[in-house]
């Protein structure tokens, strides 16, 4: 179903994000 990958990705994207965000507030990225 193409909504749900999509939703997925979205999901995916946010928690990217997220991820990305704690590892700058932490300074190692």
């Amino acid at each position: 179903n193409e909504a749900i990958k999509k939703g997925a990705e979205e999901k995916f994207k946010e928690v990217q994000k997220a991820y990305e965000q704690i590892q700058k507030e932490r300074g190692i990225a």
